[in-house]
C-alpha cells in the first residue's frame, strides 16, 4: 500500500512540474506574440498617420522589400558588411518652405536690365533681369544656401517614476536645423 501511495504521490508531483513548465512556456510564446502585435500596430499607425515629423519602423529581416531592401543591400555593399549586420537606417529630411509675400530688393543698373536680389533666414539669392522686346528673362548669379544643423546624441533611461530613471539606457540622437522643419524615418531591424 506504502508503494502505491509513493507511486501515486511521484506521479502527481510530476504531473504538477509538467503542467508547471507547460504553462511557463505557453505564457512566454503569449508574451512573445503579444509583442510582436504590438510591433506590427505600432509599425501600422506609424505608416497611416499623416503630417508626422518623426516615423519609427520596426521591421524583422524577412519583411524588408522593395526599395527599402534595395537600399539596405547596397548600403551593406558600400560599408563592406552583411545587410543582416545593420541593425537601424535614419534618414532625415530638412524642408523649408516659405509661402509669405515679401518685396524684394530690386535696382536698375543698366537700360532694361535689373539686379534682383532676395535673403532669408539661411539663404542668399541674386540675379540679373533683362527685358529685351517682349521677352523678359531672369539669370540666377548666386544663390547661396547655409542650414547650421546641430547633431546631439546623447543615452538617456527610458523610463521614469517619480524623480528616478531606470532601464537599460538607450542611444538618442537630437536633430536642431538652422531653418526648416525636420522630419525623421527611423528603419530598425530585429532577428
Amino acid at each position: 500500500m506504502n508503494k502505491i501511495k509513493l507511486f501515486v504521490s511521484i506521479f502527481v508531483a510530476g504531473f504538477v512540474a509538467i503542467a508547471v513548465v507547460t504553462v511557463n512556456i505557453q505564457a512566454n510564446k503569449i508574451k512573445v506574440l503579444k509583442s510582436e502585435i504590438e510591433r506590427i500596430k505600432n509599425n501600422n499607425l506609424q505608416l497611416m498617420t499623416d503630417n508626422r515629423s518623426q516615423t519609427n519602423l520596426i521591421l524583422r529581416q524577412n519583411e524588408i522589400t522593395g526599395l527599402l531592401k534595395y537600399q539596405v543591400d547596397s548600403l551593406a555593399k558600400s560599408l563592406k558588411v552583411k545587410p543582416k549586420f545593420i541593425d537601424r537606417i535614419v534618414y532625415q529630411t530638412i524642408t523649408e518652405k516659405d509661402t509669405v509675400v515679401k518685396n524684394v530688393f530690386v535696382s536698375q543698373f543698366a537700360n532694361h536690365e535689373w539686379l534682383i536680389a532676395d535673403t532669408g533666414k539661411c539663404f542668399v539669392w541674386k540675379g540679373i533681369v533683362t527685358l529685351s522686346d517682349t521677352v523678359l528673362s531672369v539669370k540666377r548669379n548666386e544663390f547661396d544656401y547655409q542650414n547650421k544643423i546641430t547633431f546631439v546624441a546623447y543615452k538617456k533611461r527610458p523610463n521614469r517614476f517619480l524623480f528616478f530613471n531606470y532601464g537599460k539606457r538607450i542611444n538618442f540622437v537630437d536633430i536642431n536645423p538652422g531653418c526648416g522643419d525636420v522630419w525623421t524615418e527611423t528603419f530598425e531591424f530585429i532577428k
